[in-house]
């Protein structure tokens, strides 16, 4: 709001035109827009830069524990694995330390055979292969059977050719062999453990040993599928497969828990399985959806979302605050500097609100105008007194210049002259008759003479001036005498003779004075 100090008085006031101070208006909207996008380019920057670190720092921990999962699902699998073979080792114990099996490595006998290892034991305990050698090495009895026909088949030689090997010896009577060999038609799950009595003591000599075997085909893979609930394959490496030549290459190299991300929704897990002589034989992969990495780009995302929302929020809160306590007063402040600017009041005031810097500015700015307006009233009163002093002079040399142009010239106590010197106007005639008359009047003369030499132009005004000279002079007792008439005059003077009855004329001067001065 404005606010008046004193009351203008209009008089005093300068006639200026209102667009001398009038200013454009501040685009105070465009001040907004600013600020807006410095805020939004704020919040952006602030989620680019957040963005960037979380992708590095945040997300990669996503992928390291999503490769931590692939890899505990590999172990898993391996687990699995060694489970079937332990649980190959536990069947094969079962039959290997009983006193029946002990006996039947000496004797041979075919009822054993037929009471304990006819093909009901193949089809409950889900085995492939039976063989039983005695200490020397000789095979006792082998069988093979093939779970999916049902039928017994021919023993491969593959396997009776490990009654030489490591395999088959033990350490102590609780020793016991496991793990895998690739056949022809498939790798197997293998179990070795030593015969022996059921009597322990004294420690019993070791009659010879007893495999199982497992082939680990389709239905044995899908089993394994299904007990660790994964997307599960096996491949060997003497075969062609579909595994990537570079990962069959580093897992026959021994390396473990490759983990291979094949696109944004699936990744790849591979691992070595190793044969009875600790070589890389199968190569395990698994298959899964990248959920915990999605996770984490959503948890991403979602952060980055809030994060912007709040931004945005922040942001509004802020222009918001800067529209109340900033944009609007300084809005208000300019509008009334600019009315001040159209009025050209300087005792006006802008209304100051508050004590920070824009109160101070506003308090500033009433002091700039009270300045303004004491200086403002300083040239005011200044520009009276000049004028003043400018009308008397023109009027003290108006004076002058009228007791020059009309001189009253005494010649002695009862004779004066006055020359009439240029163009006689209304406003001159009455001065020279009125000055004139005052000489008479206060000289006590008796003759008055009136030079005309000096007119410069005669007129009807010229005429009428003699006129009234020639009857004012004869009633103040003084007789007028007119020399220096022209022949202009002459001929204006007597075109109405009636008038100038009793002038005396003189052509010139000297004549008219030594006239007066004789009478």
């Amino acid at each position: 709001m404005l606010s008046n100090s004193t009351a203008p008085t209009p008089s005093t006031q300068p006639e200026t035109s209102s667009t001398e101070f009038s200013t454009p208006p501040l685009r105070f909207t465009t001040l907004r827009i600013k600020l807006s996008l410095i805020v939004a380019l704020t919040v952006l920057l602030l989620v680019v830069f957040l963005y960037i670190p979380l992708q590095f720092i945040l997300l990669e921990r996503f992928i390291n524990l999503e490769q931590d999962n692939v890899v505990t699902n590999l172990n898993r699998t391996s687990e699995a694995v060694t489970n079937q073979l332990s649980q190959i080792v536990k069947t094969s114990r079962d039959y290997s330390a009983w006193d029946d099996t002990y006996n039947f490595v000496e004797t041979r006998d075919q009822a054993y055979i037929d009471d304990n290892l006819a093909d009901e034991v193949f089809e409950n305990n889900q085995l492939n292969f039976v063989l039983i050698l005695n200490a020397q090495g000789e095979v006792v009895f082998s069988k093979a059977y093939d779970l999916e026909n049902h039928v017994q088949v021919d023993f491969p030689v593959e396997l009776e050719a490990l009654r030489t090997s490591e395999f088959v010896k033990y350490a102590n009577i609780d020793d016991n062999k496991k793990g895998i060999l690739v056949l022809p038609n498939g790798p197997v799950l293998l179990s070795s453990t030593p015969v022996l009595p059921v009597r322990r003591e004294p420690v019993p000599a070791i009659k010879g040993s007893f495999l199982f075997g497992r082939t680990l085909g389709k239905d044995q893979i899908a089993d394994l599928a299904t007990i660790t609930k994964l997307n599960l394959s096996i491949y060997r490496f003497d075969q062609q497969n579909p595994l990537p030549p570079a990962i069959a290459t580093r897992l026959q190299a021994g390396e473990t828990n490759i983990v291979n991300p094949i696109d944004a929704n699936r990744i790849q897990g591979f691992t070595p399985l190793n044969d009875i002589l600790g070589r890389p034989a199968l190569g395990v992969q698994i298959e899964q959806e990248r959920s915990i990495y999605n996770e984490g780009q959503r948890g991403v995302m979602s952060f980055m979302a809030s994060l912007a929302g709040g931004g945005l929020i922040f942001g509004i809160i802020v222009i918001l605050l800067l529209e109340r306590f900033i944009l609007a007063r300084l809005a208000r402040l300019n509008k009334e500097v600019q009315a001040i600017g159209v009025d050209a009041d300087g005792s006006e005031r802008v209304g100051v609100q508050g004590s920070d810097e824009l109160g101070q500015l506003s308090a500033s700015i009433n002091q700039m105008l009270a300045k303004l307006e004491q200086s403002q009233g300083e040239h005011l009163r200044a520009d009276e007194e000049r004028v003043r002093l400018q009308d008397t002079l023109i009027r003290s040399q108006a004076m002058t210049l009228d007791k020059l142009s009309t001189p009253v010239i005494p010649i002695s106590d009862s004779v004066i002259v006055m020359p009439l010197i240029g163009d006689i106007d209304e406003h001159r005639a009455g001065k020279i008759l009125e000055t004139l008359l005052k000489g008479i009047s206060e000289m006590r003369t008796r003759t008055a003479i009136i030079d005309l030499t000096g007119i410069v132009g005669v007129d009807d005004e010229v005429i009428s001036l003699l006129t009234r000279m020639g009857g004012t002079v004869r009633l103040l007792g003084a007789e007028l005498i007119l020399t220096g008439i022209t022949a202009e005059i002459a001929q204006k003077l007597a075109e109405n003779p009636a008038k100038i009855h009793g002038i005396k004329t003189y052509s010139n001067l000297q004549q008219s004075i030594l006239y007066a001065l004789r009478a």
